[in-house]
C-alpha cells in the first residue's frame, strides 16, 4: 500500500526490500528514508498495543508531521522553502 501511494505522491515506483526498509536507501537524502523510519515507528506502536498496523493510522500520522513542519516554516518566514519539496 506505501508503494501505491507514494506512486499517487511522486509518480515513483519504489522497490522495498527487507534491506531497504531496515536501513533506508544510502543514494537518497530526501523524504522517503524518513517516511521508512516513521512507518518503522508506527509499527512498533501497533505491536506495543497489541494491534495490527493500518496503513491510514500511518498516513494520518505523516498528515500531522506535514501540518508541524507547515506551521514551522511559517513562522519562521520560511513556507515557499518547505513548498519546495
Amino acid at each position: 500500500m506505501f508503494n501505491i501511494w507514494w506512486f499517487d505522491l511522486r509518480g515513483e515506483n519504489l522497490r522495498l526490500s527487507l534491506t531497504v526498509v531496515i536501513v533506508g536507501f544510502f543514494d537518497r537524502n530526501d523524504l522517503l528514508n524518513y517516511l521508512i523510519i516513521l512507518g518503522k515507528l508506527s509499527i512498533w506502536k501497533c505491536r506495543r498495543n497489541r494491534s495490527l498496523p493500518k496503513v491510514h493510522l500511518f498516513l494520518h500520522k505523516v498528515e500531522a508531521k506535514k501540518e508541524t513542519e507547515k506551521l514551522i516554516a511559517l513562522r519562521n518566514k520560511k513556507l515557499l522553502d518547505l513548498r519546495k519539496d
